[in-house]
């Protein structure tokens, strides 16, 4: 209901999530390590029946306001609730690594132009204070989207001759980190920016049934998305959403970068 008004103005965000048995989350905004971009002071999750309480306790409906929140004259609405909160970081740097293959093209005219697969592998890491198995593994995010690089590339490279174009696979480092692997990539891309026909980014593709809808975000900066429409009806997905690309999101100013995300999914 609260977002980030403006670059020059810092507030608290509140994030509500569709589901009532979602688990609550307090997710930290940090500007600590080199970012220079604005941010909120604190970021949030909480669950939707938490949040209609919170709204109603400052006389609004979330239901309301979520079905206004659909529209572009949609405006933040100020909380009078106030939380007050100490929270200690230790920080730490970390090296880590992206992971990048190629697969060269077999035309010499095209050969110097590339197709980029990406997919992040790292999840939460592991909780320190658990005993037994404390790794959070990622299973849905994104073991699936690495899944999904790696068969592309499996399939890619033993089929009888190679495509004309060559493909690179990229696996990045520090997604829930703040997309630090795929900043890097976009800044310092294995061939130049001009020379990258199309980036596909896969990102948590829950294996559970078949998917009902197609989530393709940078759709609207790209003439590719179009030529992928018959194909999405082919399949039989009932729609497809298109959003602007996710901050941080492996892109550069002259690369068509999509990424996907399959939700909705029947069992």
């Amino acid at each position: 209901a609260l977002r980030h008004p403006s670059a020059g103005v810092r507030r608290n965000a509140v994030q509500v999530l569709p589901k009532t048995d979602a688990s609550v989350m307090a997710i930290v905004q940090s500007s600590i390590l080199r970012d220079k971009n604005p941010h909120v002071k604190s970021a949030g999750w909480i669950q939707q029946d938490v949040a209609r309480k919170l709204a109603a306790a400052n006389g609004m409906d979330l239901d309301l306001m979520m079905k206004e929140a659909q529209s572009r004259d949609f405006h933040p609405r100020e909380l009078k609730t106030r939380l007050k909160a100490t929270l200690v970081s230790h920080v730490r740097e970390v090296q880590s690594q992206n992971v990048v293959a190629k697969l060269e093209g077999s035309d010499p005219k095209l050969t110097d132009e590339a197709v980029i697969y990406s997919a992040h592998y790292d999840h939460l890491g592991i909780r320190a204070d658990q005993q037994g198995d404390n790794i959070y593994n990622g299973a849905a995010d994104n073991a699936t989207g690495c899944g999904v690089l790696m068969e592309i590339a499996r399939a890619l490279a033993s089929v009888p001759g190679r495509p004309k174009r060559s493909f690179y696979f990229a696996a990045v480092t520090a997604e829930e980190q703040g997309l630090r692997g795929s900043e890097y990539l976009g800044q310092k891309p294995p061939i130049p920016a001009g020379k990258i026909s199309l980036g596909l980014n896969y990102d948590d593709i829950a294996p559970i049934g078949d998917p009902e809808e197609l989530e393709v975000s940078g759709a609207e900066r790209t003439d590719f998305f179009p030529a992928s429409k018959p194909k999405l009806k082919y399949s039989g997905s009932p729609s497809s959403r298109m959003r602007g690309p996710k901050p941080g999101t492996f892109t550069a100013p002259t690369i068509s970068a999509l990424r996907a995300l399959a939700s909705r999914h029947s069992q």
